[in-house]
């Protein structure tokens, strides 16, 4: 019988999907910004401290998110076109992009985290903090690594259930411990490790994530063989890359972003950078539901792409975007409502809080456009033209964003540096809408799909 993500509704079949995901996504993100409040006990520079080390983070999920979105891809495709053979190739090498990648990441550490955070602030408080938090997130990055992959096998098999359990533990087991390390347990002989009790936290989540997704791999996914391997299969590799790297450029694109836009807001004060940090958080909780749907979309879209069924790729991408909006739409007048709450969470100081309210209302403003953006982007990833993700990314970030803000940030009108956000997003939006055109001319409308529909036409 074919897999269900070629013949059950596209409707129900997104939200079955999505559904489980966005849960995940939505646990992930609570425990991100439980750090952020656990931190925020521990002073305004702790916070800040752990908003500047944001970048370099991202620039590590590069490496993992671009490794897994072009495993996606590939072995999406190679389950609709029934081919059991480029299934396993595609496993085995993106175990060892994984093995790789945490090789780059744990001895790049070495060269550039004190490096970086002197570039960034010459506030040593903020220095030693950082610099802490980064190193142990670093040099236990394996966790990591090896569970955006084999998480990923479970999405791409239409296993979600099981990689909302995978996820959401390790997020449980990072929201438990944040306190533990943080503070310090003295009865069990657990000291205070500070801000770098939160990098414990995060890494033992991590682990214990990968761990997990590894054992249900093995257990419950008959689709897939796992085996790992040093030798890739080389043309694997290369069709992996083809649609990761630019997945990765994308991200890392995000993260010289976020350094730039901390560099223009620490010109206003370091105040500013830590409410950056956390409205990112905050905005990022509701966007867990366009990005969860578009999670979702991306194995629906290439498994339909590769058993030739143009309708139900059709029909999944405009769903999808109609979701996100709606979406974007509620969250951007709630949070307009309740700043003040919102912020209250944070211990905030006066001046955090006048900073801070405008910031979530002129930022949440950014929920509608993007929602689209993350959607438009999967769909891209999904009929493989990760390419049209990279230049709709380039566009935001870089095209954009950053010289925008810089030039807005020359007026020294903090708030006109928040609209610079909305208006980078909307600019885009024209972009991600000529590239959904092109490709709907160039690769949908090439499949020739016969339907009743279009024999009556």
């Amino acid at each position: 019988m074919e897999n269900k993500m070629g013949t059950e509704p596209i409707r129900k079949l997104l939200i079955k999907m999505s559904l489980p995901l966005m849960i995940s996504l939505l646990i992930s993100n609570l425990y991100n910004l439980i750090d952020s409040m656990y931190v925020s006990s521990l002073g305004e520079s702790a916070l800040s401290a752990v908003s500047l080390s944001a970048p370099i983070m991202m620039m590590m999920a590069a490496f993992g998110s671009g490794n897994a979105i072009g495993l996606n891809a590939v072995l999406s495709k190679a389950l609709g076109e029934n081919n059991p053979e480029k299934v396993k190739k595609a496993i085995r090498t993106s175990l060892f992009l994984s093995l790789a990648s945490y090789i780059v990441i744990v001895t790049s550490r070495l060269i550039i985290v004190e490096p970086y955070f002197s570039s960034q602030t010459s506030d040593l408080e903020i220095i030693r903090q950082g610099t802490a938090y980064l190193n142990t997130v670093m040099f236990l990055a394996f966790g990591v690594m090896f569970q955006w992959v084999l998480e990923r096998l479970l999405i791409s098999t239409g296993k979600t259930h099981l990689f909302m359990i995978t996820l959401s533990s390790g997020a449980i087991i990072n929201i438990i411990l944040d306190p533990v390390f943080i503070f310090g347990v003295p009865v069990l002989g657990i000291p205070a490790l500070g801000v770098q009790g939160a990098a414990v936290a995060t890494v033992f989540g991590q682990t214990f994530s990968a761990s997990l997704a590894l054992y249900f791999n093995y257990k419950y996914n008959k689709e897939i063989e796992m085996k790992f391997s040093l030798v890739p299969d080389w043309s694997t590799f290369i069709e992996i890359l083809k649609t990761g790297i630019p997945t990765a450029f994308m991200q890392g694109f995000v993260s010289v972003v976020t350094m730039g836009v901390n560099m223009i807001l620490i010109s206003f004060s370091t105040t500013a950078v830590a409410i950056y940090g956390v409205v990112l958080r905050i905005l990022n909780m509701i966007l867990i539901m366009p990005n969860g749907i578009g999670l979702g979309v991306i194995p629906i879209v290439a498994y339909n792409y590769g058993a030739q069924k143009r309708n139900r790729v059709k029909e999944a991408i405009k769903f999808s975007v109609i979701f996100s909006v709606l979406v974007g739409v509620i969250g951007m007048i709630v949070l307009s409502i309740i700043p003040s709450f919102m912020l209250g969470m944070f211990n905030p100081t006066d001046e955090m809080k006048t900073i801070g309210i405008t910031a979530i209302r002129l930022l949440s403003i950014t929920l509608p456009l993007a929602g689209v953006s993350i959607v438009l982007s999967s769909f891209f990833q999904g009929i493989g033209l990760a390419k049209y993700s990279m230049y709709l990314s380039l566009t935001r970030q870089i095209i954009l964003l950053l010289p925008i803000v810089f030039l807005l940030s020359l007026t020294k009108i903090l708030p006109l540096v928040w609209i610079g956000f909305s208006v980078a997003e909307g600019l885009a939006l024209i972009v991600g809408y000529i590239l959904y055109k092109r490709s709907y001319r160039d690769v949908l409308m090439k499949i020739q799909e016969y339907t009743v529909e279009e024999c009556c036409i």
